[in-house]
């Protein structure tokens, strides 16, 4: 039996927010995901799921437990193939889900429609020889399910400016928000109030999963960042149960913390300075890594082509005069508590669940001023100004 709270149109069910994802993926997105649903269920909003395979991974799996513990609260259901709803929202957390057709799909009449668009979808460069119009092809499926052209949201301002400049064989544009799509971090879960006292070596670090970058063999950004010196320890969250290749992936000088159980924000707990010139890591997942070591109150030092994703509340040296500026922080306890704050202000303000919340009705107001007859031709400019 549904909720008594249900809100019905004749057969219809209503929904505030429907996300469409792989949901048998235990990824950043599905993280992601769990917070956002966990921050709809507080504010008092239902969420509905949606299953959408992907094709192009193997998938041998029930859905994770951070994912299936949700559907424990009566305010979040799956929604299945049969089932008529009205939402004020339907996401798409990703366009990879949108390369093959999806037959078996709820009816869905959404007020307003998002496609959000990560670097790791098969068609990040929108000239995948396999799909040269994948851009495209996602397009179509998201307008042939809920018959609403989709407003396309980035996860990083770059993969914004390729969505911006995609053209299709006809030349068609996508409708593209300004804003970025973030995740919700809680600086009052993650934070340390103070710098570690009394350490006679500091640590630098990053918490990346081993494997997901490449083997030394491959090269990393220039030894000088990992040269030899007593003054620092330098460590990977790992975990018990790697293969030799995930092993040989961290950096030589490097130390893997193996210890099981151990979570994203104990490891940040115990580092001084994040610090990460990986270039085989996706640039949305380094730009999550970096988030959560504000989140935790850590400094970050990246490389200057990261900073127009974070301003400055990080900081950044080529390879070479890392370990250096790191060093400079770390004598200088104001400027290191300066560039805590720093990066605590921007989780705050883009990563927060209030901000979350902001961006989504912007997003919302967008895509629905932009669909209405008179201002479809206007349609980008339109989506900028609402949403800057």
């Amino acid at each position: 039996m549904w909720p008594t709270r249900d809100r019905k149109t004749g057969a219809r069910r209503w929904y505030d927010i429907v996300i469409a994802a792989d949901l048998r993926l235990a990824d950043d997105t599905s993280w992601a995901i769990a917070a956002e649903v966990k921050a709809h269920a507080a504010a008092g909003l239902r969420t509905g799921l949606v299953q959408l395979s992907r094709y192009d991974v193997e998938v041998d799996a029930p859905m994770p437990d951070h994912l299936r513990s949700l559907l424990a609260h009566e305010s979040t259901d799956v929604l299945v193939h049969g089932e008529k709803i009205d939402c004020g929202m339907a996401i798409f957390r990703s366009a990879s889900i949108l390369q093959d057709a999806q037959v078996y799909f709820p009816d869905i009449d959404a007020e307003a429609v998002v496609v959000v668009a990560d670097s790791v979808d098969i068609f990040a460069a929108g000239i995948d020889e396999a799909q040269p119009d994948a851009f495209g092809i996602a397009n179509a499926r998201v307008t042939g399910l809920l018959n609403k052209s989709p407003l396309w949201c980035a996860e990083n301002p770059a993969l914004r400016d390729t969505l911006s400049a995609y053209r299709g064989p006809n030349g068609d544009a996508l409708f593209v928000a300004l804003p970025c799509w973030e995740p919700i971090l809680s600086d009052q879960t993650w934070y340390r109030s103070q710098k570690r006292p009394g350490q006679t070596r500091n640590t630098v670090g990053y918490h990346a999963q081993p494997g997901l970058i490449g083997g030394r063999e491959t090269g990393h950004r220039l030894t000088s960042v990992y040269a030899e010196t007593d003054r620092i320890a330098r460590q990977v969250l790992g975990g018990a149960f790697l293969s030799n290749s995930a092993r040989n992936s961290v950096p030589q000088g490097w130390h893997l913390d193996e210890r099981v159980g151990v979570t994203v924000a104990q490891f940040l707990q115990n580092l001084d300075i994040f610090l990460c010139f990986e270039a085989s890591i996706p640039t949305t997942r380094l730009r999550h890594l970096a988030q959560e070591a504000m989140a935790a109150g850590v400094p970050v030092v990246l490389d200057p082509l990261q900073r127009p994703n974070f301003d400055d509340a990080a900081v950044d040296a080529e390879p070479e005069g890392a370990l250096e500026l790191a060093f400079l922080l770390l004598d200088d306890p104001e400027a290191y508590e300066k560039q805590r704050a720093k990066g605590l202000g921007l989780v705050r303000k883009v990563l927060s669940a209030s901000a979350y919340f902001d961006r989504l009705q912007a997003l919302k107001q967008a895509h629905l001023g932009a669909n209405s007859p008179a201002n479809k031709s206007l349609l980008q400019g339109l989506v900028r100004r609402l949403v800057r």
